[in-house]
């Protein structure tokens, strides 16, 4: 009904294959860490969701990053 105003919590769903860690978000195929310390250290969280400003995010709202802060907000009634 849009009563809630949620932005992305990127780091609530990491994603690993063969290839490593792979950068936040997974749409975006920014590419991969070696391991999860590096995702965690080297990745710019800021720069994720719509109110980040990223182009890349300005119309998302796709479940990977939604889901979580649903969920979460959940958790807090």
């Amino acid at each position: 009904m849009g009563e809630k105003d949620y932005d992305c919590t990127p780091w609530d769903s990491p994603s690993y294959s063969v290839l490593g860690w792979q950068k936040p978000c997974y749409l975006m195929n920014e590419g991969y860490y070696a391991t999860f310390k590096e995702l965690l250290e080297k990745t710019n969280w800021d720069n994720y969701g719509y109110k980040s400003g990223n182009p890349k995010c300005a119309d998302c709202i796709v479940h990977c990053g939604y889901e979580p802060t649903a969920a979460m907000a959940a958790m807090e009634l």
